[in-house]
């Protein structure tokens, strides 16, 4: 898969405040993307107007107001990359992440998924969030399993199908559990290559009871899955 080409998608709703960042540091990689999709999420606001102005390589897709599993579907739908890396609209990658992933998935066989480590930094708006977890695992480097970490071979997303639109925060890690039930080898590169922005209106922020019932939900199907199954039962 030398040269291979990468599509990025980056699912957007209402997100104008941040949206020009993320575009700036993909199109600012040293292994760029040919294509930029971004899915604008039935937003109200100038987010897609934000995207349009970048012109080639970004492009939007409009779609009504379905979640950002939903988003990144249609946008995975309609990539042309070899390989596909997901970006949110929040979030900003360091210069070298496509390259160094791109490089791991080519050279390891059997590996179809490359997620590296993510770094948080907070908006002065969430200050006090930073300092309360000033000395916890929070302000280190943590390993990649979030949207803005990962690049996957198109092949993958065919293989292993969409996420789960009923999943609003679990349904990466999902994803992510489903291919490696398929075989698929996962790759984790330590180094931060995402910066990861912490702001008052962050998904798992607004919505933090949705986001702990579906933590709850998958420890609770993983357990599930690892029982063994009872003496005499075939």
């Amino acid at each position: 898969m030398s040269n291979a080409s990468i599509t990025c998608v980056i699912p957007v709703r209402n997100g104008e405040r941040f949206l020009a960042q993320a575009i700036e540091s993909a199109l600012g990689q040293t292994r760029p993307p040919s294509e930029i999709i971004v899915v604008d999420d039935g937003g109200t606001d100038r987010s897609a107007e934000v995207a349009e102005a970048f012109g080639t390589p970004v492009r939007v897709l409009r779609t009504p107001a379905l979640g950002p599993a939903s988003a990144r579907n249609a946008g995975i739908a309609e990539a042309q990359g070899d390989l596909v890396a997901l970006l949110d609209c929040d979030d900003i990658w360091v210069p070298g992440k496509l390259q160094m992933q791109a490089e791991a998935l080519e050279a390891l066989a059997n590996t179809g998924i490359c997620v590296c480590g993510v770094e948080n930094f907070w908006m002065e708006e969430v200050e006090e969030e930073r300092a309360q977890v000033a000395e916890t695992r929070f302000s280190k480097v943590l390993p990649g399993y979030c949207a803005s970490a990962l690049v996957a071979s198109k092949a993958t997303f065919d293989r292993v199908g969409p996420f789960d639109s009923t999943r609003r925060h679990t349904d990466l890690i999902r994803w992510i559990m489903r291919a490696e039930a398929e075989g698929i080898g996962v790759h984790v590169l330590a180094d931060a290559m995402v910066r990861r922005r912490r702001h008052n209106s962050n998904l798992s922020r607004v919505a933090s009871q949705d986001a702990r019932d579906e933590f709850l939900d998958l420890i609770r199907d993983k357990l599930r899955a690892a029982k063994p199954p009872s003496a005499g039962v075939k």
